[in-house]
Formats: structure tokens, C-alpha cells, sequence
């Protein structure tokens, strides 16, 4: 019985009208003139550095001319150009605070920083990170990072110590905790394990 009635409720869940939730929005984003977007050089797959803000109006990205620094720009919807974030030289993975205020990302020289997306001063958030891989920003002002060689670290979106928050199971060969990502409670997060071998 309760399966024939999951059924029915089933059933009558696909019949319920689809309820629009805007409209599609259709758009190229093109890096700036006389630039590159620029791939994420320590990835086994290179890929383009991009990341949407969470109120879905803006992108920030990593682009540069050829041969000279990676930078930050950031792309509004609503703006035909993108612009440069001064400041953000030599910058890769940017990621997004809830809020969309701000974007943080790190540097050549392992530091974790931040800037806000109208433009200004950049922050320290920490410093001496080996080898970042990945970055998520929680409800709390709690930024999570992975490492290529180690687990992941919590820190403070003001700026602190870094906090370890996972360990690499020896018994399982892990070599490194990655590219953590809150889930929308705030609290779990899932992430990438990927071998020591």
C-alpha cells in the first residue's frame, strides 16, 4: 500500500504546472581586448578561471596579455566591458562571497586574499598556502581551501591562523583534500580526495 500511494504522490507531482523561475538569459563573455583567459596552470586538465557571483548578475575571471601577469576582472551583466580589479596581479581562482560583495582569490606566493567586487584595497586573508586548490566562501565568513598536498583548512574570511579541518587517511593512499565547496546549509561541505600514488 504505501508504494502504490508513493506512486500516486509521484504521479501527481509530475502533473503539478512548472512554475517559471525568470527568464533565460543568453550572453558571450569574451576577455577583454588584446588579453587571454588564462587556464589554471597547475590543473591536470587546464581550464579557463571563472566564477559566477551568487546573485547570478556578475562573473569574475582571470585574464592576461600574452607573455604578462594574470589579473582579476570582473564582469557585470549589466555592462557591455569587463573591468580590471586593481590590485589583483598574478591572481588565480576566484571564487565569491555569499553576499556578492566579495571575491576572494590567491596569488603566485601561496596567499589567500580578497577584494571587494567594486573595486578598492586587497586583503590578506592568509598567507603562505602550499599549492591552493580550490576555495569556497560560507554564510559564516568562513572560507574553506584544499591544497595539493594536504587536507583541508578553514580560515577566517577577516584573516587568521588557518584551521585544519580534514585529514589524509594513510590506509586509503589520499594524497591530498581538494576544490572543497559549501553545501547550501553552511555547514558540510563535500570535497575531492585524490591519491597519494
Amino acid at each position: 500500500t504505501t508504494v502504490i500511494q508513493g506512486a500516486f504522490a509521484l504521479a501527481a507531482s509530475w502533473r503539478r504546472p512548472v512554475v517559471p523561475t525568470g527568464d533565460v538569459v543568453r550572453l558571450s563573455v569574451n576577455p577583454p581586448e588584446r588579453l587571454a583567459f588564462v587556464e589554471h596552470g597547475g590543473a591536470t586538465v587546464p581550464t579557463p578561471q571563472f566564477a559566477v557571483s551568487p546573485d547570478g548578475r556578475s562573473m569574475a575571471f582571470v585574464a592576461a596579455e600574452p607573455g604578462g601577469q594574470p589579473t582579476l576582472w570582473l564582469r557585470s551583466w549589466e555592462d557591455v566591458d569587463a573591468r580590471v580589479l586593481p590590485g589583483t596581479e598574478k591572481a588565480s581562482e576566484p571564487f565569491w562571497s555569499p553576499d556578492s560583495r566579495w571575491i576572494g582569490f590567491f596569488d603566485d606566493l601561496g596567499s589567500l586574499k580578497k577584494v571587494a567586487a567594486l573595486g578598492g584595497a586587497v586583503h590578506l586573508i592568509a598567507g603562505n598556502i602550499p599549492d591552493p586548490r580550490g576555495a569556497s566562501w560560507g554564510a559564516d565568513d568562513t572560507i574553506l581551501f584544499g591544497t595539493g598536498n594536504r587536507g583541508v583548512y578553514r580560515v577566517a574570511a577577516a584573516g587568521g591562523t588557518p584551521q585544519a579541518v580534514t585529514e589524509l587517511d594513510a590506509s586509503r593512499q589520499e594524497g591530498s583534500h581538494r576544490w572543497p565547496q559549501f553545501l547550501p546549509d553552511g555547514r558540510h561541505f563535500p570535497f575531492t580526495s585524490r591519491s597519494a600514488l
